[in-house]
């Protein structure tokens, strides 16, 4: 299943929602992209150096549109939580400035 690393701030627009649930965003990534995450594993970093903090089970995605944003079309995960998500190290694209890994295999 495909899998993406956000570098993310702890709690920023993370939101329980209840049972283990919780949405994740406003993520400036592409319908097509978000589709190929869902069943796969979304995890979160404060730094790219550090192992997650947060991740799941992609179950599913909204688009929103946020206006203040350069790129307003953003998106929103629907995760289910899970500890074997927790301390994975980053993986995939890791320039200077890369705050997503991009979808991987």
């Amino acid at each position: 299943m495909a899998s993406i690393h956000f570098k993310c701030s702890r709690s920023l627009n993370l939101h329980h929602i209840g049972a283990g649930i919780y949405d994740s965003g406003t993520w400036d990534v592409s319908p097509s992209e978000a589709a190929q995450l869902v069943g796969g594993t979304l995890y979160l970093h404060e730094k790219k150096a550090s192992p997650s903090y947060f991740g799941g089970t992609v179950l599913s995605f909204t688009v929103v549109d946020v206006p203040e944003k350069a790129h307003s079309r953003r998106i929103v995960f629907r995760i289910r939580a899970s500890d074997s998500a927790k301390g994975k190290a980053w993986r995939g694209e890791n320039h200077r400035n890369a705050w997503t890994s991009r979808v991987l295999p």
